[in-house]
């Protein structure tokens, strides 16, 4: 096929792909170069662990005294304030230091229970200020890092008038307009739980995105490895039940923040978040004692 543009970028800790079909060398460069810029501004401004950025600034002085946010880090928050009540707390921004101890072998970390959530967070919307309630709480947008991006750049894509793309953020985020140029949609599969090789589901996605997460991944030699990067916010503990949650929405943001959140939630509240917001569909598909259980929600 002539006039397709493919190119790639290592960002936030993971591989960013981009393919715009009927889309020549001399176009695709140029956007993709606004794409690279808007990227490094992102993880720039909101790395948790870069010490000169604007996030990073953020958690060193909301302790101690009232912090002044930017209007684009202020929606950003209410934003992740929505949804961390959409999801009845589940998704959570304030749990960074209790990954950060589980990581050091510590198994339950008694100085930080009660002292982490969304609850400990007073953003001020008439000055736009942002105040933290103890030392511990710290604020990691990284479970939404890679949505805002996509939601950036499908502006950007806009502007350019890109008709049709495939976007693939670490293949776990997913952004998508128009088709695919021998089909009627980009389709994208989920893989099986205990096979990587097959396929559990697939969602057929045009001017879509799509956000999958987990809680365990398979090492270079095929070993079967946990995350301690979701947990309860309830109880401060990892999940260690073999989950995966894939969302669609129509929004790569509301896709991330939900598939985060999602993995933790009963079938009920699921059934609830989707009647409220028709248009969302989710997967889960859960090991239980060796039982595979997959459920689609739309």
């Amino acid at each position: 096929m002539k006039n397709i543009y493919h190119n790639s970028i290592f960002s936030m800790g993971t591989r960013f792909n981009v393919v715009f079909p009927f889309c020549n060398d001399e176009i695709g460069e140029r956007i993709f170069t606004v794409i690279k810029n808007e990227l490094n501004r992102i993880e720039n401004k909101y790395s948790y662990f870069n010490n000169e950025s604007f996030l990073f600034r953020i958690n060193k002085s909301a302790y101690l005294n009232e912090f002044w946010l930017d209007e684009e880090t202020y929606e950003l928050l209410i934003y992740c304030r929505d949804y961390h009540i959409l999801t009845k707390s589940k998704f959570d921004i304030t749990l960074r230091p209790m990954i950060e101890s589980l990581e050091k072998d510590i198994a339950h970390n008694e100085n930080l229970i009660g002292k982490l959530g969304f609850k400990n967070i007073i953003i001020d919307g008439v000055n736009k200020t942002i105040r933290f309630e103890n030392e511990f709480v710290k604020i990691d947008l990284g479970a939404i890092g890679k949505g805002y991006a996509l939601k950036r750049i499908s502006k950007i894509l806009d502007e350019y008038d890109v008709a049709d793309v495939f976007i693939s953020f670490g293949g776990s985020s997913i952004l998508t307009k128009g088709k695919h140029p021998n089909g009627d949609c980009w389709k994208v599969s989920i893989p099986d739980l205990n096979n990587q090789s097959e396929e559990a589901h697939f969602f057929n996605l045009n001017n879509g995105s799509l956000s999958i997460s987990s809680n365990y991944y398979y090492n270079d030699t095929g070993q079967l490895r946990f995350k301690n990067s979701i947990i309860d916010p309830e109880t401060y503990k990892p999940l260690k039940e073999k989950k995966l949650s894939a969302v669609y929405s129509s929004s790569p943001l509301e896709a991330e923040l939900l598939s985060t959140g999602i993995i933790l939630l009963e079938k009920d509240e699921l059934y609830e978040i989707i009647k409220s917001k028709p248009s969302l569909k989710f997967l889960t598909i859960n090991d239980k004692n060796g039982v595979v259980e997959k459920e689609f929600y739309e």
